[in-house]
């Protein structure tokens, strides 16, 4: 790496930045080496999260003075091949808890354990699953009272290869400091070529990851390299940002709102031809942009960038396309069984209100909102027919339950 670091035991990789003055960036690359599977798999990845945190997450904060007691709870999950188990553990890393927090591990709207926990400062526990294939365990915790990092936290793991870690702090202060990817495993490929990332079904409103790479295949330096994106109607352009680029880099926005353009102007760059220094004659740029939260669901989005070398004529490069996901329950028609009760809730994806009716026999119930960690956003007693007004929720998946019925799913989009 660019920078000196120390590698924990858990495998992680802390580096030290000393004192960043506000608003001061830099980058740090790395090299690593990862073992390719035999036959190429086009499915196969790698799952990275980067984290940026002061030595003490709240060392500014006098803990008297907001009613906290000054501990706040962390994770990780991972799956030890030697006895074959995914260990989830939390930790502690503040001051001794004064009071028990509630943690709950489950799949995707059902809660399999929970326990209240006490930790010192320090300390951690941990729990031992079965690997999940073919779908997500996740772990959440509610945070101390008044922890100014947020009032949740969250692990999510599947498979046997490696965990899947991130921190889910809501509206604490860490969401914002975390950045995971999963990049797809890359043979061989067109050295004049664009990615994007996610390559599966997204939603509306999410952040698009384009990497776009050049290689001088001339026989002579290039002086000038200038990279054209028409960028799909479908992206909100106010979101775009540079994340990076191999050389330096000056964007240039054009075009509408509509039909947006961004100009990456590589001028001087100097880039060798490839006949005289391979690693020298490529380079890149990457930028992340987000989809409009109101694009249509189902739609496609194509996009290909044009490359100048000097004045040459432009090179193509292939087409990457974004699929806005179908919705996910575009009616309520669906197999019955005899005598099977069922919930039902309309519309489905919903915006601002969503009306739940009870099966029969139900006179009144008690309904449950709640997100995908488990946390319950609204609770209410309702009548066999009643609504629930979700206008101040964000976008997402939820799951609404009620004891004794099958949950729903229940996706939101604005």
């Amino acid at each position: 790496a660019s920078s000196p670091f120390v590698v924990q035991p858990d495998s992680s990789i802390v580096f030290g930045l000393g004192s960043l003055a506000p608003g001061q960036s830099g980058i740090i690359n790395i090299v690593d080496t990862i073992g390719c599977p035999t036959t190429p798999d086009s499915s196969s990845r790698a799952c990275f999260s980067a984290r940026m945190e002061p030595v003490s997450a709240c060392s500014q904060v006098d803990p008297a003075s907001i009613g906290w007691d000054g501990s706040w709870i962390d994770g990780k999950a991972k799956f030890d091949p030697a006895i074959q188990k995914v260990r989830f553990t939390l930790y502690n890393r503040g001051a001794n808890m004064s009071d028990s927090t509630r943690m709950n591990l489950g799949f995707f709207g059902s809660s399999i354990y929970a326990q209240s926990i006490k930790l010192t400062a320090g300390d951690s526990i941990s729990w031992l699953t079965e690997p999940v294939m073919n779908n997500f365990l996740g772990l959440s915790v509610k945070q101390p009272l008044n922890c100014p990092v947020g009032r949740f936290g969250g692990i999510v793991h599947t498979g046997t290869t490696g965990a899947t870690f991130y921190l889910n702090f809501e509206d604490g202060w860490l969401m914002n400091q975390t950045a995971t990817a999963c990049p797809i495993f890359r043979y061989s490929y067109d050295p004049n070529e664009k990615i994007v990332e996610p390559v599966d079904p997204v939603s509306p409103g999410t952040e698009l990851s384009y990497t776009i790479h050049f290689e001088n295949f001339g026989n002579d330096t290039a002086y000038a390299v200038v990279v054209a994106d028409t960028l799909p109607p479908g992206v909100d352009i106010s979101t775009f940002r540079l994340v990076g680029a191999s050389h330096t880099c000056t964007p240039r926005l054009d075009g509408t709102v509509d039909n947006p353009v961004i100009f990456f102007n590589f001028i001087p760059i100097k880039l060798t031809a490839k006949k005289e220094d391979s690693v020298r004659s490529k380079g890149q740029v990457d930028f992340k942009i987000r989809l409009r939260p109101n694009v249509a669901l189902g739609s496609i989005h194509e996009n290909k960038a044009h490359i100048y070398f000097d004045r040459n004529e432009a090179i193509i490069t292939n087409t990457v396309v974004t699929r806005v996901k179908e919705p996910i329950f575009p009616t309520l028609v669906h197999a019955v069984v005899a005598g099977e009760k069922r919930l039902k809730a309309y519309p489905n994806p919903a915006n601002n209100r969503i009306t739940v009716q009870l099966p029969a026999g139900y006179r009144s119930a008690k309904v449950h909102l709640q997100n995908l960690q488990g946390q319950i956003l609204i609770e209410t007693e309702m009548q066999q027919n009643g609504q629930l007004n979700v206008e101040h929720l964000p976008e997402g998946l939820y799951v609404l339950k009620v004891q004794g019925l099958k949950p729903v799913s229940i996706l939101i989009v604005r």
